[in-house]
């Protein structure tokens, strides 16, 4: 593995953790703006540059008001007898295309799922609270399960890719993978 990336990674690691140190430090302390605090790493990125972490924008950066985003919660069922689900997250990058990184689901050919082939059922939820629609879409109130609810913002995966290389480099190179809805994502933002 290449040294300067694992610098580069663990760099980052201790920016974030920096950073979440700092929104504890300020909120238990009751602070208002954090103005003038700033979190820098060797590379020279701002992690805060006196945003308020604990407003929502455009004051500062905590998103309490969207319940809709295009970041989703990838829900697969690899076993339809059992509760059991595995999870992983995505993004929608048009209303019917997910990217999300392969080592979510390389553990089987990308032509194993799907349930209307037969094969693992997944879906991406992208309500805030994913649960309600997860629920849904495993059938547990005795609807059928594994469909598309726009209501409720998940949406079956019709159609997966990813990078082979992912299988055998691991995740770190090659983590890509694709999904595609069986139904368009409409209202949801890209």
């Amino acid at each position: 593995m290449n040294r300067a990336f694992v610098t580069k990674l663990a760099g980052s690691i201790s920016v974030v953790a920096a950073s979440a140190v700092l929104a504890q430090t300020a909120h238990a302390e009751g602070a208002g703006k954090n103005a003038g605090l700033k979190v820098l790493d060797e590379s020279g990125v701002v992690v805060t540059d006196g945003t308020e972490l604990l407003l929502p924008p455009p004051e500062g950066a905590y998103d309490a008001i969207e319940d809709v985003t295009g970041v989703g919660q990838m829900v697969t069922q690899p076993d339809r007898n059992s509760f059991a689900v595995g999870l992983c997250t995505g993004t929608l990058i048009n209303p019917r295309t997910v990217i999300f990184a392969a080592h979510c689901v390389n553990d089987i050919a990308a032509e194993d799922y799907g349930a209307a082939s037969g094969g693992v059922p997944i879906s991406f939820g992208f309500s805030a609270d994913n649960l309600p629609a997860a629920r849904d879409w495993l059938g547990v109130f005795g609807n059928t399960p594994y469909q598309s609810n726009p209501d409720l913002n998940i949406y079956n995966v019709e159609q997966l890719w990813y990078d082979e290389r992912s299988v055998e480099l691991g995740f770190l190179e090659a983590d890509v993978a694709l999904a595609t809805l069986d139904t368009h994502a409409d209202g949801v933002p890209t």
